[in-house]
């Protein structure tokens, strides 16, 4: 990684005094051991814009009085909507860097042994704690007060869907949260992580990086088709986070500066050829499915090492934010159906895009200002029992 200089450091040092000073002992995101990734963090953002622009689209469309908007098949909004849903690749993409570096630093580095029991059991904690509550709001508003759905169907569908396999099991999505599908994979790639890690002990450099390649390069020939909560069917994303997490580690971290301007430059070629990629998905599925993952290598890459990008998604606004994405990932279609719901009632505007700009801005701003209050209410206290797991013992574990 490449050296500070004097000015970069001393900025980076002020940045950090703001963020203390700003909440973030109430706000931030912490953990017990390996020094947390700013960067990492505010780049979350970026899948969380995507994600929440596919389905603000998809609820302006949905709660809009009948004959208020017109038919948005052939809009460039629409065509938006339709590709905000890969923000949950970046997502796996994301988390397979994160989770993946406590298992590469024990094999390549030497690092303190991860602790499957201790893992598994911070994982659950971090996972099912926040989900649990979510789901419960859920059930109240959507069969209680909404009316939505029948109570006795939401109850049937409560167990799997907090135990991440109700789309794995049936093929569909939760009526109580349909985003909770995406956790399905993410706990296969969890309990599968002592396993699939063990291809950092791979000594030949060359051959454990093949060996990662060639397993982000075949799943997209042979996974059309297949339940998208299956593991198999996201396996190349979270195996491409472990690429960069061997990278960071081995090549990007060595005393010797990484060339950051270089770097400035591919990190501006991964986002851009994403937004491309993006544009093409749908009409060259297999092609995209093939460079999508490289691409995402390209502007992670850039966000770890040139000094640009990671002072942009360090920022701490951006990383207090998106420290908060679990919470924001869970709620945000509820609020933002609550807040439309408002608006049309309050300020009713005729047109799509009129309707689409005017009632966006007051979206956004209820999902930050509602989700920072439900992390520190709901995600907190189990990020912090999940620390306190962490710090029992002699061998803690220290993924995060």
């Amino acid at each position: 990684m490449s050296a500070p200089t004097a000015e970069s450091a001393t900025t980076r040092e002020a940045n950090g005094s703001v963020y203390q000073t700003a909440g973030a002992a109430l706000l931030g995101r912490h953990t017990s051991s390996a020094p947390l990734l700013r960067e990492m963090d505010g780049l979350r953002v970026l899948p969380l814009l995507l994600v929440i622009g596919l389905h603000y689209m998809h609820r302006l469309c949905i709660i809009a009085p009948g004959g208020l908007l017109p038919n948005p098949d052939n809009t460039l909004l629409m065509a938006v909507m339709q590709k905000g849903d890969f923000g949950v690749q970046i997502f796996f993409t994301i988390s397979g860097f994160v989770l993946g570096l406590p298992f590469a630093r024990q094999f390549l580095l030497a690092g303190r042994p991860v602790e499957p029991g201790r893992f598994y059991l911070r994982r659950i904690v971090r996972i099912q704690g926040p989900l649990l509550i979510n789901l419960v709001i859920h059930v109240a508003v959507l069969g209680l007060v909404l009316h939505k759905y029948p109570l006795s169907e939401l109850m049937a569908q409560f167990l799997p869907t907090w135990g991440c396999w109700y789309q794995t099991s049936t093929g569909q999505l939760s009526l109580i949260n349909p985003v909770a599908w995406s956790l399905e994979p993410e706990m296969q790639f969890c309990l599968l992580m002592p396993l699939i890690c063990r291809v950092f002990d791979i000594g030949s450099l060359a051959l454990r990086r093949g060996v990662l390649a060639l397993a982000v390069l075949l799943p997209p020939f042979w996974k059309a088709g297949l339940n998208p909560a299956l593991l198999p069917a996201q396996i190349e994303y979270f195996v491409m986070g472990l690429l960069l997490a061997d990278c960071h580690l081995t090549s990007w971290s060595r005393p010797e500066p990484v060339n950051g301007g270089a770097w400035t430059w591919r990190g501006l070629a991964g986002f851009a050829g994403m937004s491309g990629l993006l544009a093409l998905r749908h009409d060259h599925q297999l092609f995209t499915d093939l460079a999508m993952p490289w691409v995402l290598f390209l502007g992670m890459g850039g966000v770890l090492n040139s000094p640009l990008w990671k002072g942009i998604f360090a920022h701490p606004v951006l990383a207090t934010v998106g420290g908060w994405c679990y919470t924001i990932y869970l709620y945000h279609i509820l609020i933002i159906y609550g807040t439309l719901t408002l608006l049309f009632k309050v300020v009713p505007l005729a047109g799509l895009h009129p309707a689409f700009w005017t009632y966006l801005p007051v979206c956004l701003a209820s999902v930050v200002i509602a989700c920072a209050i439900l992390y520190v209410l709901t995600e907190r206290p189990f990020i912090e029992l999940a620390s306190k797991l962490a710090k029992r013992g002699k061998g803690r574990s220290p993924a995060s």
